[in-house]
C-alpha cells in the first residue's frame, strides 16, 4: 500500500509517505514478531542493552572521546507524527483484517494502537549517541550499517569484538512502542544525513485480492528509501555533529523509566563507564566516571551485583591474574576477598559489557570477581557461543566444534574457580585430621578408573596407591578419639517401596520422628494417618569411639575420602556427613559413594548418609564420596551403629 504526502520536492522527486509492499501472495505476517518476542521480557533493559553495546561498536576511536549516550521522553502532538493519517488508516486496515479471523491476541493489539494514535499528544521516548561513526551507508542499496538496521533481517556486520552479532538487537525499540513503530536519523562521519521511519506491524488486505506485507517504511516511496530530514523530527531535537537518533513513537514504558535504564547500565555496562569510554544522560541523570560513585551509592540496594563488581574494579586489596589462554589472548581476573560479597564472577568482553554473572565457585570464600578478555581471537571464539540476548555462553552455537568450546568454556571456568581458591587461601587437600592419627595415609581415587592415581595438576604432594598403605590390624600408635557423649538412640525412616491403594506405606502408625522431611529428604513423607507417614524405621546409637581421617582427594569432582577404624564391629550402619562451622545449617546431599578397601564397593546413600555394613574392630575401612553440590567445604562425620 502506498500513501503519497501532499507535498512532493521538485529538486529530489522525492514523494514522501508510508508504503507497506505487497506481499506477492506470500508470506502472512503476524503479530508475534520473534525479534520482538525476545526482548518483551524486560523492555528497558533490553533496549539499554542493546543501543548502549551498538553505540560503543559505532565509537570514533581516533576522537579520544567517550561514546555519549542520552535517553529523554517527551510527547508531540499527534498531528505532527510523521504521515500520521495514513498510518492511522493502516492500523485500521490490520484491526478488520485480523478481526475477520478472529485472532484475539492481534486484533487486540490493534485496537490498543489505534486508541494510543488518536490521543492529543503521542509518548516518544528519544536516544542519541555522540562520538560516534553514526550509520554509513545510507547512500548504498545493500550491506551497510544502515541498510542492514532498516532493511535487514537476522543481519549482522558487526566484527570478532563488537558487542551484536545475530541481528536482532534492531527489534529491542520496536518492543518498547505500542505502535510498533521507529524513526531513525543519522548524520555519519562523511555528513551524510538520513532519515526514514520502519513500522513493524502485520500482513493486511489493501485490496480484494492483494495482501500487504507485514512491515512498512515512512520516506521516499521509490524503492523505500531514506530522506535527508523530516522537520517533526528536527524541531524535537536538530543534529549537528556526527551520531545516530532513534525515536521511539508509542513509548510504552513511561513508569520509572529513568530508574530502569539506570539500573540496566550499572548492571551491564559498569566497566566502559568506569574506564571513561561511556557517558550517559537519562533524563536529569549524567552517568560518568566521574560521578559513577555517588550514583552507585545511590542505586546499591538496587543492584547489589553490580556494586560488588564496582568494589572489585575500585578498591585496593583487588588481586588481578593474568595468564595467556591457548595463545588467543590474554584473560584478566580480578578478585576481592571481603564480608558479605556476592561470590559471583562477572564474565565480560572486550568491550566491557556484562554478558553473564559466574555463580557455584564457593560458598565459603566471601568473594566477588571480574573477568576481562582481552584478544581479538579470544574474543571471536567466545563470542560464537553467545546467546541472541547476549547473556549466555551455550556451546552448541559454536557450530565448528561445539565439543571444543564446551572444552574451552569449561577450562576457562574451572581456572576461574582455582585462582579464586588459590588467594582464598585455600590448600588443596587440606585434612580434618583427628589428633593422634597421623598413621592413617590419605590415598586419591578416580571414580572411573579404581586402583589407578587421579592426576591433579594442583596437587604435588607424591601420594601412596591404595595396596601400598598397609594399616596394622591394632594399631598399637593410634589414639582413640573419645567423645564421652551419651549412648542416645536415634531413629531413622527406611523407604520400603510404593504406596499402597490407600496412600499408606505397608507398616502403619509409625511416629513422626525427628528426621521426617516433606521436601524429598529422608523420613516418613507427609502422607497416611493425619499427615504423619507411614514408614518402618530403624534405630541405631552412635559409635562412642573411633580413628578417623578424612580430606578433599579431588578438587574438581567434589570428592572426599574418608579413613576409619572402630573399636567395635557394625553389622548395620551409617554415616552422616555435615558441615562444620559457619556453613553448619547447609545439608550436603551425598551423589555417589564407594568403599575402596580390597575391591571397590558401591554404598547407598540418602540424603547426607552412607549406609555402611560389615565393619569390623581394629580394620581400616576407606570410603569415597562425592557431593552433589559443585562446593568444597570442611566437612564432620559422625558414625552410628544399628541398636536393638
Amino acid at each position: 500500500m502506498r500513501f503519497i504526502a501532499e507535498e512532493e520536492s521538485m529538486d529530489t522527486q522525492e514523494i514522501m509517505g508510508w508504503n507497506f509492499p505487497d506481499n506477492n501472495y506470500g508470506q502472512v505476517v503476524g503479530i508475534s514478531d520473534a525479534g520482538i518476542e525476545t526482548f518483551n521480557g524486560s523492555l528497558n533493559a533490553s533496549l539499554t542493552r542493546e543501543i548502549c553495546q551498538n553505540s560503543i561498536d559505532a565509537s570514533v576511536d581516533s576522537s579520544g572521546l567517550p561514546v555519549r549516550i542520552e535517553f529523554s521522553a517527551t510527547q508531540i502532538a499527534k498531528e505532527n507524527i510523521p504521515g500520521y493519517e495514513q498510518l492511522l488508516s493502516t492500523m485500521e486496515s490490520c484491526y478488520l483484517f485480523w478481526k475477520d479471523l478472529d485472532n484475539e491476541k492481534t486484533y487486540h493489539f490493534f485496537a490498543n494502537a489505534i486508541k494510543c494514535l488518536k490521543n492529543d499528544f503521542v509518548n516518544v521516548l528519544m536516544i542519541s549517541d555522540y562520538n560516534t561513526t553514526g550509520l554509513l551507508g545510507s547512500e548504498k542499496e545493500l550491506n551497510t550499517p544502515w541498510q542492514n538496521l532498516v532493511k535487514g533481517n537476522g543481519i549482522s556486520d558487526k566484527n570478532e569484538t563488537s558487542g551484536g552479532s545475530f541481528g536482532i538487537g534492531k527489534s529491542a525499540p520496536f518492543a518498547c512502542s505500542k505502535l510498533r513503530t521507529v524513526f531513525y536519523r543519522t548524520l555519519d562521519i562523511n555528513t551524510i544525513r538520513a532519515t526514514q521511519g520502519i513500522s513493524r506491524l502485520v500482513s493486511h488486505r489493501v485490496e480484494k485480492d492483494k495482501i500487504a506485507a507485514g512491515t512498512g517504511y515512512y520516506g521516499n516511496v521509490n524503492k523505500n528509501l531514506a530522506i535527508e530530514c523530516i522537520d517533526t523530527l528536527d524541531k524535537i531535537k536538530m543534529r549537528t555533529s556526527s551520531g545516530t537518533d532513534i525515536f521511539v513513537i508509542g513509548y510504552d514504558n513511561l513508569e520509572e523509566w529513568e530508574e530502569q535504564i539506570i539500573c540496566e547500565l550499572l548492571e551491564g555496562f559498569l566497566l566502559p563507564i568506569l574506564q571513561g569510554t561511556l557517558e550517559v544522560v537519562i533524563g536529569d541523570t549524567f552517568i560518568n566516571a566521574e560521578s559513577l560513585s555517588r550514583i552507585m551509592d545511590y542505586y546499591k540496594d538496587k543492584v547489589k551485583n553490580a556494586y560488588n563488581y564496582y568494589l572489585v574494579m575500585t578498591s585496593e586489596k583487588t588481586k588481578t591474574i593474568e595468564e595467556d589462554f591457548h595463545g588467543m589472548g590474554t584473560i584478566y581476573l580480578k578478585v576481592l576477598l571481603d564480608d558479605d560479597l556476592n561470590r559471583n564472577v562477572m564474565i565480560t568482553r572486550a568491550s566491557g559489557m556484562k554478558l553473564f554473572s559466574k555463580n557455584r565457585i564457593s560458598r565459603t570464600i566471601q568473594f566477588s570477581s571480574v573477568l576481562l578478555m582481552k584478544g581479538k581471537e579470544l574474543n571471536a571464539f567466545f563470542r560464537k557461543m553467545e546467546s541472541p540476548q547476549h547473556n549466555a555462553w551455550e556451546t552448541d552455537r559454536y557450530k565448528e566444534d561445539p565439543k571444543l568450546a564446551r572444552q574451552m568454556r569449561d577450562e576457562l571456568f574451572a581456572w576461574v574457580k582455582r585462582k579464586v581458591y588459590e588467594l582464598g587461601e585455600y590448600q588443596s587437600g587440606d585434612e580434618l585430621d583427628a589428633e593422634g592419627i597421623g598413621d592413617l595415609i590419605p590415598d586419591f581415587f578416580d571414580f572411573d578408573n579404581a586402583g589407578t592415581k587421579k592426576e591433579e595438576e594442583a596437587i604435588s604432594n607424591v601420594i601412596k596407591e591404595p595396596w601400598e598403605v598397609k594399616v596394622s590390624e591394632k594399631p598399637e600408635s593410634l589414639v582413640s578419639i573419645s567423645k564421652q557423649i551419651e549412648m542416645e538412640t536415634k531413629e531413622r525412616y527406611e523407604d520400603v517401596g510404593m504406596l499402597d491403594e490407600e496412600g499408606e506405606f505397608p507398616t502403619k502408625d509409625v511416629p513422626h520422628g525427628e528426621f521426617n522431611s516433606t521436601d524429598g529428604g529422608e523420613g516418613a513423607p507427609a502422607l497416611g494417618n493425619s499427615g504423619e507417614g507411614n514408614r518402618p524405621i530403624e534405630k541405631y546409637k552412635e559409635i562412642s569411639t573411633y580413628r578417623m581421617r578424612m580430606f578433599v582427594s579431588d578438587t574438581t569432582e567434589t570428592a572426599y575420602t574418608l579413613t576409619f577404624i572402630t573399636d567395635c564391629d557394625v553389622n548395620a550402619g551409617y554415616i552422616e556427613v555435615f558441615i562444620s562451622g559457619e556453613q553448619s545449617s547447609i545439608v550436603p546431599k551425598i551423589m555417589i559413594a564407594k568403599k575402596v578397601d580390597s575391591g571397590i564397593e558401591e554404598l547407598n546413600t540418602q540424603g547426607n548418609h552412607i549406609k555402611v555394613s560389615s565393619i569390623k574392630k581394629g580394620i581400616r575401612n576407606r570410603i569415597v564420596f562425592k557431593l552433589e553440590e559443585d562446593e568444597l567445604y570442611t566437612l564432620e562425620v559422625k558414625l552410628y551403629a544399628g541398636a536393638i
